[in-house]
């Protein structure tokens, strides 16, 4: 997903800022089961953690650039 898109998906929804409304939030919980899966071994879920990691700096450089925008 692009910058753009993250800007796209913000703006299509406002109140995005809410937890539960997180674009990341699956992958948060895909890096958890897999932990839980994989007995806490976290070199089996580096996966995971890159994925999450890499969403999680899109939708804060998204936000910040909405608020910028305001």
């Amino acid at each position: 997903v692009n910058s753009n898109s993250w800007i796209v998906l913000m703006s299509a929804n406002p109140t995005a800022q809410r937890w539960s409304d997180n674009p990341c939030n699956k992958l948060s919980q895909d890096s958890y089961n897999c932990l839980a899966q994989n007995d806490y071994d976290k070199s089996k879920c580096q996966a995971e953690f890159e994925a999450y990691k890499e969403c999680k700096k899109k939708y804060t450089e998204a936000l910040r650039m909405q608020r910028a925008n305001k």
